[in-house]
């Protein structure tokens, strides 16, 4: 998958991005360093597109029981990946793309 298949397919879904999109964001130099914005259920936090399947990894690993959490007796989940709207303007400009005027941030 391309960045510019990323731009594309997240476009339609609200800047919203699966793990294959993470993964290609994360294996092009020019996007590598994107911000990407990780909600879980109770924080959310912006990440490098290169370190997001590690972060929700650890995560998804705490929330299964197989990690021990910070605190005992609390873990968190993953709820969504998306991009913010001045990631998507990053991302548009990495494929040569003007960024829609009415862009709507996620």
């Amino acid at each position: 998958m391309t960045i510019n298949d990323v731009r594309k397919e997240a476009a339609v879904r609200c800047w919203f991005l699966t793990e294959e999109h993470v993964k290609a964001l994360a294996d092009n130099e020019a996007t590598r360093l994107l911000p990407v914005l990780v909600r879980c259920g109770g924080c959310r936090f912006e990440a490098p597109a290169q370190n997001v399947a590690h972060l929700v990894g650890i995560i998804e690993r705490s929330s299964a029981g197989n990690t021990p959490a910070p605190v005992e007796g609390m873990s968190d989940y993953l709820r969504d990946v998306s991009l913010t709207e001045r990631s998507a303007r990053a991302l548009c400009a990495a494929c040569n793309v003007t960024a829609p005027a009415d862009m709507v941030q996620p």
